[in-house]
């Protein structure tokens, strides 16, 4: 199950990877990626699970991740907890999972500009799928 509130960034590019690589990990793993980065301008080590899709701090998820392609197109892609609400989460399983999750807000302390965190999100998505 997704939930999606106020205080998350969500990114739902639309690409066409014939013009990258007709290759959905490597679309994942580059969104992985972005997010990554992202977190890193906020002193968060966020880690991949190779059992599981986002990113996690722990055992705690901060970043889910789901997608769809259709002819190479994609839609759909992931949201990032920043300042929303996380006790929301407990009324559901999210992505089907008995998990916790976790926020920028929360590992930091601090409440984060969300248009700030869109800037870097666009500069970290250029560095990752241009090179820029």
């Amino acid at each position: 199950m997704t939930l999606h509130n106020p205080g998350q960034v969500v990114v739902y590019p639309i690409l066409d990877l014939r013009h990258w690589k007709k290759d959905i990990r490597f679309y994942l793993e580059k969104l992985e990626q972005v997010a990554i980065d992202l977190l890193k301008d906020f002193d968060i080590v966020a880690n991949r699970l190779s059992d599981k899709r986002g990113l996690w701090v722990g055992q705690k998820k901060i970043v889910s991740i789901g997608i769809g392609i259709k002819k190479w197109i994609t839609f759909h892609g992931m949201s990032i907890n920043v300042n929303n609400d996380l006790k929301l989460f407990s009324l559901i399983n999210p992505c089907g999972l008995n998990i916790e999750m976790t926020s920028i807000q929360a590992l930091t302390s601090q409440d984060i500009n969300l248009s700030t965190v869109k800037q870097r999100i666009q500069k970290r998505f250029e560095k990752n799928f241009l090179g820029e």
